[in-house]
């Protein structure tokens, strides 16, 4: 079974991941995160559809519903190239994919059940200010700037229509 979890850039997708990871057996994460595509400049919107590598991840989806493990990329986000290395994920009766497109059209016919993290986007800027200084060197202003620029208008446009091809939405307010 795939279970997706989406939201906006700092809905908690990875944070509930993980928390469920944990919490159930036999469970994998795969991170669409790591499917960005590789630029020798980084992208100057990451919140695109076209930033992520599509036939990667509907390859990669497909051989974990069949049973099959797979060598997913690691995206480095300081120098915005995947990583040499790759994550062996297993296939698992429960893997979540998480990340802003996991319920995607072109991903949906491979997930079973889709969560949306809707979440007050004041919020998620607070916890992108926080996470994206302490893990990717970044200043305030640089991630309020990108965060208006691209990441709302992204999220209005893109992500936010994903909420009709969730199975649960979970609000949260601040």
């Amino acid at each position: 079974m795939i279970i997706s979890i989406t939201g906006s850039s700092g809905s908690g997708k990875t944070y509930i991941a993980r928390i469920l990871s944990t919490s159930l057996k036999n469970c994998s994460v795969l991170s669409l995160d790591n499917y960005y595509k590789s630029s020798n400049k980084p992208p100057t919107n990451f919140d695109k559809p076209s930033s992520f590598d599509w036939r990667l991840i509907r390859d990669h989806l497909s051989k974990l519903k069949n049973n099959c493990s797979i060598n997913s990329p690691l995206y480095s986000f300081k120098n915005h190239k995947r990583l040499k290395k790759t994550k062996v994920v297993y296939p698992s009766p429960i893997i979540l994919v998480e990340g802003l497109y996991a319920l995607h059209p072109k991903i949906k016919r491979y997930v079973d059940f889709g969560i949306f993290l809707d979440v007050p986007l004041a919020l998620c800027l607070k916890r992108r200010i926080r996470r994206d200084i302490r893990e990717r060197g970044r200043t305030k202003e640089s991630i309020i700037h990108q965060f208006n620029s691209t990441v709302k208008p992204a999220f209005y446009k893109y992500i936010l229509p994903t909420i009709r091809n969730a199975d649960l939405v979970l609000t949260f307010q601040t």
